[in-house]
């Protein structure tokens, strides 16, 4: 890029900046072409884009194994928060807001976006599904929907109450059917409920 470019001073971090400046300008104005997009190639901007999603891999996802632990604190706190709201038979919004980083940490304690064998810099996986741009864009967003259905057994938990799962409001499967009986949602979730902060500070 220096010698194309004729920038000979730029280093790496000015680099990234650029490409910072490009994809925020991006989100901002999707028809309209960046100038700094301008200034790579259309070979340039997939390793850039790799660059990022093995910054977010490691820092927030599969790349660190504390990440899916601390993922689990809020998966911990959905499924006690859905389990009082069967018991009391109430009806309750509640909504968290948090950085891309915890939502990126969810993502990793349920197991989704994961590649196999695990992302490195060695070699840039194409068709990963770890895809940053995709799963944690601006205002990311995870909707966990309890509904309560009318059955002719209305005494059977599994029957009457559906999970849905929508990521940046688009429905995602997340059970073996598009939604999940209370039973299949308990299977995924039940085991956090032993997660806790408690591996802080031990060796």
């Amino acid at each position: 890029m220096k010698t194309r470019t004729n920038l000979t001073e730029l280093s790496i971090n000015n680099i990234i900046s650029l490409y910072d400046l490009c994809r925020f300008y991006r989100g901002y104005s999707e028809s309209n072409r960046s100038p700094w997009c301008a200034l790579f190639t259309n070979d340039e901007l997939p390793l850039l884009e790799y660059s990022k999603d093995l910054q977010h891999y490691y820092r927030n996802g599969y790349g660190n194994a504390i990440n899916p632990k601390l993922g689990e604190l809020v998966l911990k706190d959905l499924y006690q928060s859905f389990n009082n709201t069967i018991q009391t038979n109430d009806r309750s919004f509640i909504a968290y807001f948090s950085h891309d980083s915890l939502i990126e940490m969810v993502y990793s304690a349920l197991g989704l976006f994961q590649d196999h064998p695990r992302l490195t810099g060695s070699v840039r996986v194409k068709d990963r599904k770890w895809r940053t741009s995709l799963h944690t864009p601006f205002a990311a967003n995870i909707i966990v929907v309890l509904n309560r259905c009318s059955t002719e057994t209305e005494a059977l938990v599994n029957q009457k109450y559906r999970v849905q799962f929508f990521i940046n409001e688009i429905e995602f499967q997340l059970c073996d059917k598009k939604t999940c009986d209370w039973k299949s949602f308990e299977d995924k979730l039940k085991p956090f409920l032993n997660s806790s902060l408690d591996f802080c500070g031990t060796t």
